[in-house]
């Protein structure tokens, strides 16, 4: 909520919540319950046009019922013009229901910013954690961390991503797929907790309140702050709802920059997916980010929902 609200302080902003996660069904009933509470609204109109999920599992732990569920949750979205910016996930690798092609995925970068408040650089967020231990040895790789990306094995190549996308991101290979497939993330913020956004946490106890502020970042910090910056777009007039057509018409204007410079190949760890473009955010070598000093042009009518 502090996020979205950071980077649009002057829209309403509403904080929907599910009732409960239970192991059984990886918490999905309420999460999806949440977002319907979204689209439902007042019988009327969605409560709000634009909705942040920072959740998701990976492709391969998700039964196929789970998929189903979220897709047509997500169609319905964009029939009633609500946009649904999901995060990419803090591993290398392809999540859900970010990797649905009626999802807006949103992945993460490392971002420097110069004292005249200039952009120095911004590359893939991937972070690795040393511990040095009491006794002076070293815990190699104690804590990992990634922006979520690569090639989706469920889903093939939306239309908005045709022409964009290259080949070479776009076919995973593996195994007999010869047909394009989905890529995510669409559009990437700064996750990176060494230069994202810093937090206060503030504690109860019983000889008074105490708090601590530390950084924090992952792409549940990249979601919202990308939905924020969309919510400042609307309040420009109109309504932009399911934004990929509009960001990926985007590819090759001075609205978006690469993250990454396009020669750049290393596979993917711990990854379902090879990844030849990058480690950290496969599809954001073609599909960039936005540059928030320059606004899309707001589409006015929420998208037919047909299969992007």
């Amino acid at each position: 909520m502090s996020r979205r609200y950071a980077m649009a302080p002057g829209a309403r902003h509403l904080l929907v919540g599910g009732d409960g996660c239970t192991a059984r069904d990886f918490g999905a009933q309420a999460l999806f319950d949440a977002d319907l509470a979204v689209i439902n609204g007042t019988g009327n109109a969605p409560l709000a046009t634009i909705a942040s999920n920072s959740w998701g599992l990976t492709d391969e732990s998700v039964p196929g019922d789970f998929v189903d569920v979220m897709h047509q949750i997500l169609v319905r979205a964009a029939a009633e013009g609500v946009g649904m910016y999901f995060a990419s996930g803090d591993d290398p690798g392809v999540f859900v229901p970010a990797s649905d092609p009626f999802a807006i995925s949103v992945g993460g970068t490392s971002l420097g910013i110069g004292a005249r408040n200039q952009r120095l650089f911004e590359t893939g967020w991937s972070n690795q954690y040393l511990e040095v231990g009491a006794k002076g040895y070293i815990n190699d790789g104690i804590n990992r961390s990634a922006a979520g990306g690569g090639t989706s094995l469920i889903w093939k190549q939306p239309r908005y991503q045709r022409g964009v996308v290259p080949a070479s991101v776009a076919l995973p290979g593996v195994g007999d797929t010869t047909e394009p497939r989905r890529v995510v993330p669409d559009i990437s913020a700064v996750a990176d907790a060494f230069t994202g956004i810093q937090q206060v946490d503030v504690e109860s106890i019983k000889k008074g309140d105490s708090y601590w502020v530390f950084a924090d970042g992952g792409t549940s910090l990249s979601s919202p702050l990308v939905a924020g910056m969309v919510a400042t777009v609307q309040q420009r007039g109109g309504q932009l709802g399911f934004a990929n057509p509009a960001l990926y018409a985007l590819a090759g204007t001075n609205a978006v920059h690469d993250a990454l410079p396009v020669t750049r190949s290393t596979p993917a760890k711990r990854a379902a997916v090879f990844c030849p473009e990058s480690n950290d955010l496969c599809g954001i070598d073609s599909l960039q980010t936005l540059d928030s000093r320059i606004a899309p042009t707001p589409r006015r009518a929420p998208p037919r929902a047909t299969t992007p």
